[in-house]
């Protein structure tokens, strides 16, 4: 596609990988365009662009209006963060652009969009949450140029998501009142995915001085020299955060295995990830909680489980799994597995082994109900659906 020239009222910005200058957006009020720089190197990602679905010899990337292509769309924070951030900047709705600039220095993964090309300064290190109040935190990180996309919709737009440093990057999550537990909640069904054998996000529960507690996540997309590439569900297929509940498991399988270099490895934990959250409750498992991570050689897999949390103690929450399986998307049977999974290659004997070692493991661990700190009534309740789903599966 050849490069167009952007309008003469455009506003500019530089977008750069690991600190260098990549290529630029130029916004008009016609359109948007993504161009990289005339000494861009390839990179090591499908296509050798910044991106998979950027590829270094299209060169330029025409978006109508005041959108921005899906990619750098899904760099935005979502739900209170964004409502937020464009309330305090006064940004009018739909200017994309406008939020890029703001929230751009501090995305997930390595890209950075800014109006100056220098990357964002990083957090202060913090040694101890004693002498700290996180709602301070919150209120000075929405004045910040920082956006992380783990505020969602539903369940999980109750979670409040900002970065800090302890011991390396990492980011608090917070919780309102209407949704009681719910620290606990993420913090005991990730540590019984990891006795699963899921592979999931470092986290901990903490407090800070007036007793408010949140989880403490270590993000994956850092590292003690810098950055990695990310891509979710989102960017992979090419369409905007909007349509993370419209995809089904078949566009995330076929969008992993298309980039990943362990293609069956990661089908596999793809399958294991969506087992695991049906069978406790994680049914917001959408679009944009599958990402993709580099490695140091550029390499692309599954990054860990992250964002998971079981629906089952709040009332209103649908048993239904955001994204269907095929033409199901609850009550699913070892043959449910077996028939979508084995076009991938996963052979029944896989599956099997996978469904009793999480079965097992999750049966072995009902105590973990105990953990959320619900009433007797609700923790039985939260144990029977739990039953209710492994028994299905034999």
């Amino acid at each position: 596609m050849a490069r167009k020239e952007a309008s003469p009222v455009g506003t500019t910005a530089i977008v750069s990988r690991q600190g260098l200058r990549v290529g630029s957006i130029e916004q008009s009020s016609q359109e948007s365009i993504f161009a990289y720089s005339a000494n861009y190197q390839p990179s090591s990602l499908p296509g050798g662009g910044i991106a998979t679905t950027l590829p270094l010899e299209a060169g330029a990337f025409v978006t109508p209006g005041k959108s921005q292509h899906p990619f750098f769309a899904n760099l935005l924070p979502e739900g209170f963060r964004l409502e937020a951030i464009r309330h305090r900047r006064r940004l009018a709705a739909g200017d994309a652009f406008g939020l890029l600039l703001e929230t751009g220095a501090d995305t997930v993964g390595d890209i950075e969009v800014t109006t100056n090309g220098k990357p964002s300064i990083p957090k202060e290190t913090v040694r101890s949450f004693a002498d700290v109040s996180f709602q301070d935190w919150l209120e000075l990180d929405l004045e910040s140029p920082s956006t992380i996309a783990g505020v969602q919709p539903k369940l999980s737009a109750a979670r409040l998501t900002f970065p800090v440093r302890l011991g390396g990057p990492s980011l608090i999550k917070l919780a309102p009142a209407r949704f009681p537990g719910l620290i606990e909640n993420e913090a005991a069904i990730l540590k019984l995915a990891q006795r699963c054998g899921i592979e999931t996000v470092r986290s901990s529960v903490v407090q800070d001085r007036t007793g408010t507690k949140a989880l403490l996540v270590a993000r994956f997309d850092r590292t003690a020299t810098g950055k990695r590439h990310v891509e979710d569900g989102c960017q992979l297929c090419n369409v905007y955060p909007e349509s993370k509940y419209d995809l089904r498991m078949r566009d995330i399988v076929e969008a992993v295995r298309r980039v990943s270099i362990a293609p069956l490895v990661d089908t596999r934990r793809i399958f294991e990830q969506y087992l695991f959250g049906w069978i406790v409750g994680n049914n917001d498992l959408h679009a944009k909680n599958f990402s993709v991570v580099a490695d140091s050689n550029g390499g692309l897999t599954l990054s860990p489980a992250y964002d998971i949390v079981s629906i089952f103690p709040y009332p209103g929450q649908t048993t239904q799994m955001a994204l269907k399986l095929g033409s199901k998307d609850d009550a699913f049977t070892r043959a449910s597995f077996q028939t979508f999974f084995s076009r991938y290659g996963l052979t029944e004997r896989i599956i099997n082994s996978s469904v009793d070692r999480i079965v097992g493991k999750i049966s072995q661990s009902m105590d973990i109900w105990d953990e959320l700190l619900f009433d007797e009534k609700v923790t039985a309740k939260m144990k029977t659906k739990c039953q209710k789903n492994l028994d299905r599966l034999g």
